[in-house]
């Protein structure tokens, strides 16, 4: 073969999709031995090109209520509704904004299907849903779903799973952060608020990823026993789950993935969801429990106190107990919750566990200048009637949402006396 035949050969098969180029070239090297070698480099170069981006479906963005099948069953109304701001302290005594909060609703879909860790909802015609990107909120927000590989406008580049998961009725539980322990109880386990509303008559597979957060299965498991037929599905997390028939619920509470810039609304809790997660509670604290516990949250690696040792030694002083919420097992996390009469420390999803503490509970959480705008635990703190408040001191960067921070411990322990938060104790 003659080297402007070969070149011509090279010129048509590169416009050939990745996979198909690369078994051409395999052919054309066993043709020339000279050219051998050169054409195997290329051939290795391509197989290092990430599988992510060798293998993806292009999809068009549209409302949920384009993709097929989709049926509303049932609906809770949204509305005007208030959102606590936090006290902080030094800066902000809290306060209210009013939102327009989403309504809530239960909605059919056939033969959709979606992948683990993500929002999307893809069909076989080239559509894929997302409602949160449908949000105001989302102008100054970014997604975070791990199978985006690209977002151009309304078209969607999301990864392609080989492995195919088939299940006949679904109810989907998963999303980009419902691994999270505060991003479940905020946008997956209220939807297990619309169980009832499902058929009695199927058989419907609960899909969740294997290696669940023990914690989050308890409660997902608490809510199906009197539902025997729902039944969780665990999958692999790189597999993609085909339903001809689909059971979605889509939430007005709002948890953002990411922001550029802090924003209040980047975090919007509804009362449907307050009222739940309160029902929830009340179901699962002990009946007898003592208010007495003075409880410390600890944090381990970033977007936490660099002074962490002085602020811990000083409370542990004061009676405190260190703990970590997600090491416990969830019985005794409940009971210890439930016991609180203060909770400090770091601010991180331990404190989500406060919706298990009495009326008159005393929070006080340390955070970083980006995060102290977060109205996640305002709204059930004061649903509960909590005394709460967030402080903040000096960040390592300012714009990095997990930087670390520090707090002069004379700082707090001036908060701490003016406000008598330790009940007269003496500093």
């Amino acid at each position: 073969m003659t080297k402007l035949k070969l070149f011509k050969l090279f010129a048509k098969v590169i416009l050939m999709p990745f996979l198909i180029l690369e078994k051409a070239l395999t052919l054309l090297a066993s043709l020339s031995t000279k050219s051998a070698l050169a054409i195997n480099l290329f051939i290795s170069a391509i197989k290092q090109i990430p599988k992510k981006l060798r293998k993806n479906n292009t999809f068009q963005l549209v409302p949920i209520n384009q993709l097929p099948g989709f049926t509303k069953i049932a609906e809770a109304q949204g509305g005007i509704e208030k959102i606590g701001l936090p006290k902080i302290v030094g800066l902000s005594n809290g306060g209210s904004i009013s939102v327009n909060m989403p309504g809530d609703y239960l909605c059919k879909l056939n033969n959709v299907s979606f992948v683990p860790y993500s929002d999307f909802i893809r069909d076989e015609h080239g559509h894929v849903a997302n409602e949160k990107l449908f949000r105001k909120e989302y102008d100054v927000l970014i997604p975070r779903d791990r199978d985006i590989i690209e977002i151009k406008g309304k078209i969607i580049r999301l990864s392609n799973k080989k492995d195919k998961i088939h299940s006949k009725v679904a109810f989907n539980l998963m999303g980009t952060y419902s691994h999270n322990w505060a991003h479940f109880w905020a946008q997956y386990y209220p939807k297990l608020s619309f169980l009832n509303d499902l058929p009695k008559l199927e058989e419907i597979d609960l899909i969740i990823p294997k290696n669940t957060d023990p914690h989050i299965k308890y409660l997902i498991e608490y809510e199906l026993k009197n539902y025997p037929h729902i039944r969780t599905l665990e999958v692999d997390i790189e597999s993609e789950i085909v339903c001809e028939k689909l059971y979605h619920v889509l939430l007005g509470t709002f948890l953002a993935d990411d922001a550029y810039f802090p924003t209040p609304f980047a975090i919007l809790i509804s009362n449907s969801t307050v009222k739940f997660w309160n029902e929830k509670a009340l179901v699962l604290v002990p009946k007898d429990a003592k208010q007495y516990r003075k409880i410390f949250i600890g944090r381990t690696g970033g977007r936490s106190l660099k002074n962490y040792n002085e602020v811990l030694n000083f409370f542990i002083d004061k009676g405190f107990e260190e703990i970590f919420p997600h090491l416990l097992n969830i019985e005794d996390k409940i009971k210890i919750f439930s016991e609180a009469k203060y909770i400090v420390g770091p601010a991180s999803s331990g404190f989500v566990n406060s919706i298990y503490s009495q009326s008159g509970t005393k929070i006080l959480a340390f955070i970083n200048s980006y995060r102290y705008l977060d109205t996640y635990g305002v709204k059930f703190s004061n649903y509960k009637k909590h005394e709460s408040y967030f402080m903040t001191g000096k960040d390592d960067n300012l714009k990095d949402m997990n930087s670390n921070y520090e707090i002069s411990l004379n700082d707090i322990k001036l908060f701490l006396e003016e406000n008598n938060f330790l009940d007269n104790q003496v500093l």
